[in-house]
């Protein structure tokens, strides 16, 4: 709706919607502020009582943390 000029302003994740733009090769048509509004954290959500698949997610999150690899994800995926 934002691209087809029916709304002017959308409040979102930024790299989601660094994506989204990029894909839509929008990036003439968009302009995404310097400074957040606020910053969340994330939450990542497994059925109850899947306590090893959560334990399995967790796990890896601190290698690539401890790696620098979330930080060289997340910079892939902002354009």
């Amino acid at each position: 709706m934002l691209l087809a000029g029916r709304i002017d302003i959308i409040v979102g994740d930024r790299v989601q919607l660094q994506y989204f733009v990029h894909e839509q090769r929008a990036q003439d048509q968009v302009r995404i502020l310097p400074r957040p509004l606020i910053q969340m954290p994330r939450f990542v959500a497994f059925a109850k009582g899947d306590i090893e698949r959560a334990r399995q997610f967790s796990e890896a999150l601190v290698r690539l943390r401890n790696a620098g690899k979330l930080d060289e994800i997340q910079q892939r995926w902002a354009p």
